[in-house]
């Protein structure tokens, strides 16, 4: 699957975060301001 141009944004927007407990992933990641690595909204939180 290609990544689209709003994915790519994204990339560059924001650095993502995976949370895990014990090395196991709990299926979420967070995002965080790529400048300043504030928490963006709630609605960023990516459920996998």
């Amino acid at each position: 699957m290609k990544p689209n141009l709003q994915t790519k944004e994204l990339d560059h927007k924001f650095k993502k975060i995976t949370v895990t407990v014990n090395g196991e992933s709990l299926g979420y990641d967070i995002l965080l301001d790529n400048v300043t690595y504030v928490p963006v909204a709630k609605s960023y939180i990516i459920r996998r």
